[in-house]
């Protein structure tokens, strides 16, 4: 063999070797893109009433730095609203979660809770939806969000739809559900076409409400990448109790669970909380949920420090001490 075939080979050893570790390095960033960087499942996050005060609260309470929060835009009027969230032009330093999520330095998450279309469409929005007529605004939603230095947030699009509750609610036949699926996937698709964009979609239910097979309306696993489940404590007896009555509940966390397993999907809980007709001061549910968390795959978990849920939390000093047990500094259910 001459000298030159073997510093010929070499150097395409060296350069497979280098490919390889370029790829790990990819896969290893992309699986912790969603915990900030610091590969711990289970990120903690909270929603607090739009407001970035009500995240330093709900830090204090845990005990801990909160570097992922959920914010709203599914009650945008119009189309323009809707492609421009609130949230990256707000006049309120409050609620300026574009800078919050975007400031240098700080490793921070922004989970979206985004609507399919403004509560003004009407007509066949359905069938409009299905067909791709509203994938412009979509896009146009992406490019205000990668301009904003939000491209790597989360996108919780369309949640609760099996609710009844939003315009965009499912419908009650498999023909509806099916055409909003293909809605779901026209949404995801145009967003994700645009430059820049590095979202990750959660497809999200809600538990106990319509018993819709899951699969009757699961957009598919090349637009969905996580799969969520929202559950408070609303039962009046304990709460270990409601917590495994909501466990086995239809579209409930059991059976969620079960599902995003099948599809190899992570899970999220972007809401929980306690309720006011729950059992005051109880930390069964809270305790539930984080041995849920513990022994699922979790991508995040998000207390809804908001109205009722906020103040049993405030008032009650046991559940305040099992969340801070569960998820506050070295929790075993924290990720950290």
């Amino acid at each position: 063999m001459s000298a030159r075939m073997t510093t010929v080979r070499k150097a395409r050893l060296r350069l497979r070797l280098i490919l390889g570790a370029i790829a790990i390095a990819l896969a290893v960033l992309a699986l912790t893109t969603l915990q900030g960087g610091g590969g711990a499942s289970r990120q903690v996050c909270a929603y607090t009433a739009q407001k970035i005060s009500g995240l330093k609260q709900f830090s204090g309470l845990a005990q801990r730095d909160i570097s992922c929060a959920l914010v709203f835009n599914d009650t945008a009027a119009d189309w323009r609203s809707w492609e421009r969230p609130w949230f990256l032009s707000s006049d309120n330093p409050d609620e300026d979660w574009a800078r919050w999520a975007t400031r240098s330095g700080k490793n921070r998450t922004l989970v979206i809770s985004q609507s399919l279309f403004p509560k003004n469409v009407g007509g066949d929005w359905l069938g409009a939806g299905a067909r791709g007529d509203f994938a412009p605004h979509a896009k146009a939603l992406a490019r205000n969000l990668v301009q904003a230095g939000l491209g790597d947030s989360v996108i919780r699009l369309a949640a609760e739809a099996n609710g009844t509750w939003q315009p965009y609610s499912l419908g009650a036949s498999p023909q509806q559900q099916d055409l909003w699926r293909r809605f779901w996937r026209r949404t995801a698709i145009a967003i994700r076409s645009v430059p820049g964009a590095h979202f990750r979609f959660d497809w999200c239910v809600n538990t106990a409400i319509r018993p819709i097979p899951l699969s009757n309306f699961y957009p598919g696993d090349d637009v969905v990448d996580i799969v969520g489940v929202d559950v408070y404590d609303f039962s009046p007896g304990p709460g270990t109790a409601a917590w495994l009555s909501s466990y086995n509940a239809s579209d409930g966390p059991g059976e969620v669970a079960r599902f995003a397993r099948a599809h190899h999907k992570p899970l999220s809980i972007p809401e929980w909380g306690l309720s006011a007709k729950a059992p005051a001061n109880d930390p069964g549910f809270v305790d539930g949920l984080a041995k849920f968390v513990r022994n699922n795959d979790v991508a995040y978990q998000s207390y809804f420090f908001a109205h009722d849920s906020a103040a049993q939390l405030l008032r009650g000093q046991r559940a305040l001490r099992a969340y801070r047990e569960h998820f506050g500094p070295g929790g075993d259910s924290s990720g950290t």
